[in-house]
């Protein structure tokens, strides 16, 4: 085999070998990543979950005539609206 063959088959297996570390930074990268964006989507679940509760609370029956009862003193007398 040629001095030429040599120099170009360890460029090859250098370029690879880089490749391959690249690529496994970047799949760790991937996967710590993905574990920041799970750890988002529960907080955001729990915000949502939250919140719908909150919703629920507000639209009971109770707390819609308590909050018409706070603005009653708005309506003209003489109208029911």
């Amino acid at each position: 085999m040629s001095i030429f063959r040599w120099v170009l088959l360890l460029a090859v297996a250098g370029v690879m070998g880089g490749l391959s570390v690249y690529a496994q930074k970047a799949a760790s990268n991937l996967s710590y990543r993905k574990t920041e964006l799970q750890a988002e989507v529960r907080r955001l679940e729990e915000e949502r979950a939250s919140l719908e509760a909150r919703i629920e609370a507000i639209l009971t029956p109770e707390a819609l005539a308590a909050q018409a009862a706070r603005f009653t003193h708005l309506v003209p007398p003489g109208r029911s609206e």
